[in-house]
């Protein structure tokens, strides 16, 4: 895959998926936790899901970075530091996703940058049969404020 492609929630299905099952599941909390300071935003809660799409292609294309180790700063990046997938059950349990036999459930997929996260529930289906049951946004909040979002009430500007 090119390093110039532009990646977005609305294709995370196509992605390769950086870990897999389990270890996907534990990084996707910890880089909440670890973020605990970040502004959430969730659609259909806080915008609709025309609103989260402007918002997520602006963070994807202008605002998302990785922080460069060696250089010791944060880099523009259009790739994310990876892409997560796994299961979530009924009980809330979690299961690997690439396995010929699944336990019923719906698929967590997740973008993370070191600035923000975007990530998607959607139904364990076709791609053109899947419903999308809930989009996130985790940002850093000077990003959440360069994309015109309120900190205090985690909703956008009118």
């Amino acid at each position: 895959m090119q390093n110039n492609v532009v990646y977005h929630i609305n294709q995370a299905h196509t992605y390769e998926a950086s870990w897999y099952g389990i270890d996907s599941a534990h990084l996707f909390n910890k880089y909440k936790l670890d973020n605990y300071n970040f502004i959430e935003i969730y659609s259909p809660r806080d915008v609709d899901k025309e609103k989260f799409a402007q918002l997520s292609n602006l963070f994807c294309v202008m605002h998302a970075q990785n922080y460069h180790v060696p250089a010791e700063q944060m880099f523009h990046s259009l790739k994310p530091l990876y892409t997560l997938r796994y299961m979530i059950h009924e009980d809330l349990s979690v299961s690997e996703y690439d396995t010929p036999k699944r336990k019923p459930g719906n698929v967590v997929e997740a973008l993370c940058w070191t600035n923000g996260m975007i990530f998607r529930v959607r139904e364990d289906k076709k791609e053109e049969e899947f419903r999308i049951l809930q989009l996130g946004l985790y940002l850093a909040p000077l990003t959440a404020k360069l994309l015109g979002i309120n900190h205090d009430t985690s909703t956008t500007k009118s």
